[in-house]
Parts: C-alpha cells; structure tokens; sequence
C-alpha cells in the first residue's frame, strides 16, 4: 500500500476530478490491495473515499484508524455508517464526493493501471453519461498478470437488461451530477443487484450508458459473495422493480413473468452438477449395484 505516495495531481479543465467510492465491511486486506490499485493509477486527478459499512472487529476498526491518518494530509476521506448495505454505503460516499465522476469499487476489486484514464478519455470523447466495462474474473489472493477469464456485458441494452445484468459491474463509471439527479441506489437492505436496478433505472430515464470493452478491473469470485448469500427472488425482484415502475399499458405483468422465467434458469444453473460431482454419482450408483449383484448372486 503506497500511503506514503505524494497527493496525486490537482483537476483541470482536460483533467477532471476522479472520486474513486470504495465500500467495505470487515475486509481490511482486500481493502488495502484495492486502494493500491488506485494510487497505481496512471491518472492524475484522484481522490479516494471509502465508507465502511459498520465493521466492527477491532482489528478492521484499527485498520480504518491508520488509514483515516494517513488519508488526511491527501484531502481524502474514511467515512463510517452504521451496517445499512452497499447501496447506502454507495450513496454516503457520493455525498462527500468532490469529483466530477465516481468510479465505484468493492474492497476487493482490483483496478488495472490505466483504467481511471480510459474511463475519462471514453466519456471525454463519446459524451457517455455511464461506463461500463469487461472484468477480469479471478480466485485466491492475487490477479492474474493476464487476463484468463473474461465477463463481458453488452453495455446499454435495456431490453436484454430485463433478463440479466446486461449493462456491467458496479465497478462503474459514472457522471456524478448524473447520479445525484437519479436520486442514488435504493437501500434495500440485504439483498443484491442494487447495480442492476440503478443501471436500468438510468436508461429508462434517457441516460447513456456504454461499455469499455477491455478489461479495466479484476473481478474477485468467491463462494460467499453477497450474490452467494442472498435470496434469487428477492434480488431478482429488485432487478425488474425500475422495468415495473415505469412499464407502460399494464407490461409490468410480462416483465415480472420475464424475471420469473430467469430465476427458473438461475435455480436450474445452480442445481446443474458439476463432472467431479457426476462422477462421484456414478461411482456410488455403480457400487450399490455391484453390492446388490453380489449379495443376489453370491450371498454376500
């Protein structure tokens, strides 16, 4: 973690003030590998805000406490709230924003080097009011030097984004007027694709929204991601919620019946075995028939 580094360059007119939001709970060293990413930026105009979202092991607490003090002297900032999940924890650090755009993070997201200056030069020339982009999946402790695994979304295809998370990865670019204007991320507690909604939400109401399609950041999979511990329905009720709300001549109905066909494939995927546990089934299913063979044939 570079916390020694000087204070990354002032905004000007050709380079706009970039807040990076990171959210966090309980996740000190994941935190500090995202912030590393951040000060490796080979962009200028940066500043840093992350809002904890009610840790309290002692170890995080004191964590936060060194980083706060080394924050300060940089302008940048450690924001705690009580637990209200990452939708809150995403509005409060929009809040104390200064930049011009905010780029969002989990704690345990990676940026590659360049991806603040990509994003400012796409929505410099295209005029986007939202950016997306391609995301490096790995597992363990450390990203790939290459990318070996890629999600690539479609960017602003509202009418796949009724199905799936067509549009990107929280780990988004946004105006930050933009995102004020569009009242922030619902704060439903305890249940995921807060993202989704708030992509869709965006669209729906006429902003643009494109895709990168590099991979800018790298993704971490883990087996207890929020998506991991949450309710399918409820989550995929929140998805379809900004569809819903403004589906015009009763389509609500069709739309809610769309998001129920999804949650059908999404239990079907996850019940779907996998070749070791396949064939772990066939081994058990071929030793209870040898032992019913034996026992018929030879008493044993």
């Amino acid at each position: 973690m570079l916390l020694g580094a000087p204070a990354m360059g002032k905004a000007d007119g050709e380079t706009p003030l970039v807040t990076v939001c990171i959210t966090t709970f309980e996740r000190p060293a994941l935190l500090a590998e995202a912030i590393a990413s951040i000060e490796a930026q080979t962009y200028p105009a940066i500043e840093i805000v992350v809002v904890d979202d009610g840790s309290r092991k002692p170890e995080t607490l004191a964590a936060l406490d060194r980083l706060a003090a080394a924050f300060a002297p940089r302008g940048w900032q450690v924001l705690r709230q009580e637990n209200a999940y990452v939708g809150a924890a995403r509005n409060t650090g929009t809040a104390a924003a200064r930049g011009e755009y905010i780029l969002f993070m989990d704690d345990d997201d990676v940026a590659v080097p360049e991806e603040v200056a990509t994003f400012v030069a796409v929505a410099r020339r295209t005029g986007a009011d939202i950016l997306t982009c391609a995301s490096s999946l790995f597992e363990g402790a450390e990203p790939p030097a290459r990318p070996e695994r890629l999600w690539v979304a479609l960017g602003g295809a509202l009418g796949a984004g009724i199905f799936q998370n067509a549009f990107g990865s929280v780990n988004a670019f946004w105006r930050r007027q933009v995102y004020l204007d569009l009242g922030g991320h619902t704060t439903d507690y305890g249940i995921g694709y807060e993202d989704w909604e708030m992509f869709a939400q965006a669209m729906i109401a006429g902003y643009r929204l494109d895709l990168v399609p590099r991979a800018l950041f790298h993704y971490r999979v883990s087996t207890t991601g929020m998506l991991r511990t949450t309710d399918v329905d409820t989550n995929l009720a929140r998805s379809a919620r900004a569809f819903v709300k403004h589906a015009p001549l009763g389509l609500g109905v069709a739309i809610g019946h769309a998001v129920h066909l999804e949650r059908q494939h999404e239990l079907a995927r996850r019940k779907r075995p996998t070749y070791g546990e396949l064939i772990r089934r066939d081994i058990g299913w071929t030793r209870r028939w040898l032992r019913r063979r034996l026992r018929r044939w030879f008493g044993i």
